[in-house]
């Protein structure tokens, strides 16, 4: 076996372990033949299709078409599209710094979406204080019912 063709070996591996890995961590489930040419995305959960990147260097070359390819296959399937990106340390495989690019659109109205649920949660914390106080005054001493 040439040193070509163990290298190469070695990256398919990182890259399936990445897959593994990542559809773990989201949720989702790897999609059987990612990678190949019918140029599906590495995993699907209910919301999203993901494609994963890797890199060993301390930068990646981003290209358009890799988001336009995995926007419109996400499209596709009535999904979100997520870029998982991750930079490995040469020094500790184990620890990689991990981002996620997605559509602005998709991110806003995530943000949006928390905005909403975080005015939800003020409100009912307002009601079970309520609950609350008023379970005090009926319990209080002096106050038979």
């Amino acid at each position: 076996m040439t040193e070509d063709t163990a290298d190469r070996r070695r990256v398919k591996r990182a890259s399936q372990k990445q897959e593994r890995d990542g559809a773990e961590r989201h949720g989702a489930r790897p999609t059987p033949g990612s990678g190949s040419k019918d140029a599906k995305n590495d995993a699907t959960s209910r919301e999203v299709s993901i494609e994963f990147k890797q890199t060993g260097s301390i930068s990646y070359s981003l290209k358009l078409d890799d988001l336009v390819h995995a926007s419109q296959y996400a499209a596709r399937e009535g999904k979100r599209m997520i870029l998982g990106l991750e930079f490995r340390n040469a020094r500790d495989h184990s620890k990689p710094w991990r981002y996620v690019i997605e559509e602005e659109s998709d991110y806003l109205e995530l943000v949006n979406c928390m905005a909403g649920l975080d005015k939800e949660n003020a409100y009912l914390r307002g009601l079970v204080g309520k609950y609350e106080d008023a379970e005090r005054e009926r319990n209080a001493p002096g106050n038979e019912t």
